[in-house]
């Protein structure tokens, strides 16, 4: 055999290396790739099942906590601690509470952006905003408007007359009549932690709302009144509208406006 033959037949080896090489190299990465692809979707599916089973150990736990009549007094601190007006100290109305709902603290979410944000914060939920605080209460506000109703419940005999405790006057109006055509049954149809607010807490609202941005919020500032859970006489409650921030009584015979509430 001539040089010449020989260096042919090295470079012809060489190719059949290289190739062999490259073969080799691509069937290495598409395999790491199934592995590293087959390994990402196992987690994801990991983590949508353990997001499946906290919302579902949460909303069994608000359940729960429905049935032993914490109504408006649920808490999701994480911490299982309940500031809202009423609730009983042992935590037995916390969804994160041994006492309470006893869902494990690995199924707390994140913090809200609207527990620390400025008023007019769209929360993570995006169902609510934030409007302010009153007497160190944070408030937070239904996106739109419900559809116009009566504010329900029986002539004379709720005593809803708090000025600034929605919540109790709600579950007062509530317990009378449950009915989604009422604005306690239509609030509390969203979930139990919902209200139909009082005057002053529509204030709040009033005093933030350039923050706030009530036409954006999709509130009618074209002087339609909204209700108020506050009893004023035996058949009539407040009012509030946003074109002045004026506040009113009507009979309770009137379909007007309804924006709800939470804590």
């Amino acid at each position: 055999m001539n040089r010449s033959s020989q260096r042919g037949s090295a470079i012809i080896m060489l190719f059949i290396a290289v190739a062999l090489f490259g073969a080799l190299a691509y069937a290495f990465m598409q395999g790491s790739r199934t592995s590293t692809s087959m390994m990402t979707g196992e987690a994801a599916k990991a983590k949508t099942y353990k997001s499946k089973d906290c919302t579902n150990s949460v909303d069994m736990a608000t359940k729960r906590l429905v049935s032993r009549g914490c109504g408006s007094m649920i808490s999701a601190a994480a911490d299982g601690s309940n500031i809202s007006p009423g609730a009983p100290v042992d935590g037995s109305c916390s969804i994160y509470h041994p006492n309470g709902g006893g869902v494990k603290a690995s199924c707390i979410a994140p913090p809200d952006v609207c527990t620390t944000a400025t008023e007019g914060t769209i929360c993570d939920s995006g169902d609510a905003f934030y409007a302010g605080s009153m007497s160190g209460v944070r408030l937070y506000v239904a996106t739109a408007d419900l559809p116009a109703t009566k504010v329900g419940g029986t002539a004379g005999i709720n005593n809803a007359t708090s000025p600034s405790d929605g919540p109790d006057n709600t579950d007062k109006f509530y317990a009378q009549d449950s009915s989604v055509t009422q604005a306690a049954g239509a609030c509390r149809a969203l979930g139990p932690q919902w209200y139909v607010p009082t005057e002053w807490e529509f204030v709040t609202i009033w005093n933030n709302r350039v923050a706030i941005d009530l036409t954006a919020k999709g509130f009618d500032t074209s002087g339609a009144w909204y209700w108020s859970s506050k009893e004023v006489t035996s058949t009539s409650s407040g009012t509030f509208r946003f074109n002045d921030g004026a506040t009113s009584a009507a009979n309770r015979i009137n379909s007007y406006r309804v924006r709800c509430f939470h804590r």
